[in-house]
C-alpha cells in the first residue's frame, strides 16, 4: 500500500511565512535606523546652535540660535520627509541653582538649546503594532523628540572677537593674513 505524500505546499507556505516575517524586520530595522540618524542629526544642530549662541553677545544669541538650527535643519526636513521642525528654544539658569562667580565676579550662566521636532513614522504598524486592540492597526504615524544642547557662556565679551587682553580684534582682513 501506498502512503500518499499530504505535503504539498508546506514549503510554499512556510516560505511564504517566513518571507514576509523577514521583510517585516527588515522594514523595521530600516524605520529604527532612520529615526537613529534624523536623531544623530538634530542633537548636532542643537550642539551647534548653543555653540554660535555662546560666541554671541547675550542680546543677540536667540537669534543667532535660530538661525543655526534652522540653516542647518531646514534643508533635511524639506528633501527627507521624515523630519518636521516644531520649535526651538533658549532659556539660561544658574548652574546648579547655585549663584557661581568668575574671577572678575561676573555671574557664570548655563545656556540651553531644545530642538523640538516629530519624526515621521513610515511603517507604523511595523514599530508600535499594539498601539490599538488590532494588530496591525496601523499605530502612531509620528513620534514627537526633543534634541537639547547645554553650556556655558563666558562673561567676558570683549574676548569674543580676540584671543587675550590687549590683542587686536578678529576682522576678515586680519584673518586673510
Amino acid at each position: 500500500m501506498k502512503i500518499r505524500d499530504c505535503s504539498r505546499g508546506q514549503a510554499l507556505v512556510e516560505s511564504l511565512f517566513i518571507t514576509v516575517i523577514i521583510t517585516a524586520v527588515f522594514f523595521a530595522a530600516v524605520q529604527l535606523c532612520i529615526m537613529a540618524v534624523d536623531d544623530m542629526l538634530c542633537n548636532e544642530a542643537a550642539f551647534s546652535a548653543i555653540r554660535a549662541g555662546v560666541v554671541t553677545p547675550a542680546r543677540d544669541m536667540r537669534d543667532v540660535v535660530k538661525k543655526v538650527s534652522d540653516t542647518i535643519l531646514l534643508p533635511h526636513s524639506y528633501t527627507r520627509l521624515s523630519i518636521i521642525l516644531d520649535d526651538n528654544t533658549l532659556w539660561h539658569d544658574t548652574i546648579a541653582g547655585q549663584d557661581i562667580r568668575d574671577h572678575g565676579g561676573a555671574a557664570v550662566q548655563k545656556y540651553d538649546v531644545g530642538i523640538k521636532y516629530t519624526v515621521r513614522i513610515m511603517f507604523a504598524s511595523l514599530m508600535q503594532p499594539f498601539t490599538q486592540s488590532v494588530f496591525f492597526s496601523g499605530g502612531k504615524r509620528t513620534l514627537s523628540r526633543v534634541a537639547s544642547a547645554r553650556m556655558v557662556k563666558s562673561p567676558d565679551e570683549e574676548y569674543y572677537y580676540k584671543a587675550y587682553p590687549k590683542a587686536p580684534v578678529f576682522t576678515k582682513e586680519s584673518r586673510a593674513q
